[in-house]
């Protein structure tokens, strides 16, 4: 492993054209060298099923509120083919006493959920777990980004057998262009890698190194709860008002005051939203649904910092009519009036109430927005100013806002969630390729 790193740091210390040229030269080897590596786990795998008849399922999360997998670990937990478990893992990007809240909150999120979960840190000995002390046959990943430790990301890729599950909808590409989002090695290294849309699919087979042989378009899990308008629990996701009020949800993006692929409009409307919550309270309670990045980027920035950071997020979670949401969403999209947001995932995901929605234009959104991504944005009414947002907000009051009126829901959403669901083509799919029983047997 040493040798290994030392390398890796000789060729990043190269020029970007140098790195490029033996890019170039190896891929084609190294994509035969991980085919082989992954066909040997999978063997090792239907060797373990022929023997014990299930698998263990490890779910790596790092923050429950990108957590989109829900629907699949409960199909898991009542199939005895697999035994699901969920494993924390630290994000680096943050500070020590930032990094070990959010690992606390996560970890709690699940336990009260009943979950079999694990954190990483094991605070006895003041130590990182690895992950084979779950003892996995089987990783699923939910993002690639790798900010975290090591041996959770990249290297669990290559030695365990993996499936990558998108944690967003891929209707935009403002992290990096298509090359750059479906040509990762960890895609390369993976059993599986799940995408939301046939769009995608053929952006998987475009552009990566494989073709996208491993890849399969099965839908989204986490809209499930959505689509099916689940009964609702007892007690409702939206704070109790002293009469009935409009239901809004204000979700804005954590990348503003970026050139480039930035979509966010925080530094546009993060104030005017407030303000609009104060000046409607007597018609409208609020649900601040804001990216889980965007906090720590705030904490970051010269005109915020904790500080003012903290009394905002505040105002929001204590105010009478407002309220914060920071993790699992879906109660709070079904009871919902309306949202207003400038979200990559939600620009799809809200789609699926059929209520109206509002999307914060900035003006790099025609260049973020891949093809798939162009066709949902015609569902929404855009926002250019701040009087295009509270002429907005007086039409939900009003009951004048209308629904999203465009066909992109029948036509490119609706399929995947008719016969058989996103979680369903999942579980198929791994019971059938490594040898378990046919779903409904």
């Amino acid at each position: 492993m040493k040798v290994k790193k030392i390398a890796y740091k000789v060729f990043c210390s190269l020029p970007d054209p140098i790195q490029d040229f033996i890019r170039q030269i190896l891929k084609p080897i190294l994509g035969t060298v991980i085919t082989f590596r992954v066909k040997r786990k999978v063997r090792a795998i239907t060797k373990i099923v022929r023997e014990k008849n299930r698998i263990n399922v490890l779910f790596v999360v790092f923050d429950a509120s990108i957590w989109k997998m829900d629907s699949v670990y409960q199909l898991m937990e009542e199939d005895d083919f697999f035994i699901p478990h969920i494993f924390i893992c630290p994000r680096v990007n943050l500070s020590k006493e930032e990094m070990h809240g959010l690992l606390d909150r996560t970890y709690d999120f699940f336990k009260n959920r009943n979950y079999r979960v694990t954190s990483a840190y094991d605070k006895r000995t003041g130590q990182w777990l690895e992950l084979n002390a779950a003892e996995p046959d089987l990783v699923f990943f939910t993002t690639p980004n790798g900010n975290t430790l090591p041996q959770y990301l990249p290297e669990a890729y290559e030695k365990f057998l993996a499936c990558y599950y998108a944690y967003y909808f891929m209707a935009t590409c403002h992290t990096g262009d298509d090359k750059q989002i479906y040509d990762k090695s960890m895609f390369l290294n993976a059993y599986r890698v799940y995408l939301p849309h046939e769009y995608a699919m053929q952006l998987y087979i475009k552009y990566s190194n494989n073709k996208g042989k491993n890849g399969y378009a099965v839908g989204f899990p986490a809209v499930e709860p959505i689509f099916l308008e689940k009964e609702l629990k007892r007690h409702s996701r939206w704070k109790e008002q002293e009469r009935w009020k409009k239901k809004i949800i204000y979700a804005p993006h954590h990348s503003f005051e970026e050139t480039g692929r930035n979509i966010g409009n925080f530094d546009v409307y993060g104030q005017f939203m407030r303000d609009m919550a104060i000046k409607y309270k007597d018609e409208t309670q609020w649900s601040f649904k804001p990216h889980p990045g965007l906090k720590y980027r705030l904490y970051n920035h010269p005109d915020w910092g904790k500080i003012k950071t903290d009394k905002y997020y505040s105002f929001w979670e204590n105010s009478d009519n407002t309220q914060l949401n920071e993790s699992d969403y879906e109660r709070l999209f079904i009871e919902s009036d309306a949202i207003i947001h400038d979200s990559s995932s939600f620009l799809v995901e809200y789609l699926f109430t059929r209520r109206p929605c509002l999307y914060l234009e900035n003006t790099n959104l025609k260049d973020v927005l891949n093809e798939f991504g162009k066709k949902a944005i015609n569902s929404y009414i855009c926002a250019k100013s701040k009087n295009d947002v509270e002429t907005f907000i007086v039409s939900v009051i009003e009951d004048k806002a209308t629904n999203p009126q465009n066909d992109f829901f029948e036509q490119h959403l609706k399929n995947y969630y008719q016969e058989e669901l996103p979680s369903e083509r999942i579980i198929r799919d791994l019971k059938e390729s490594l040898g378990g029983r046919n779903i409904d047997e």
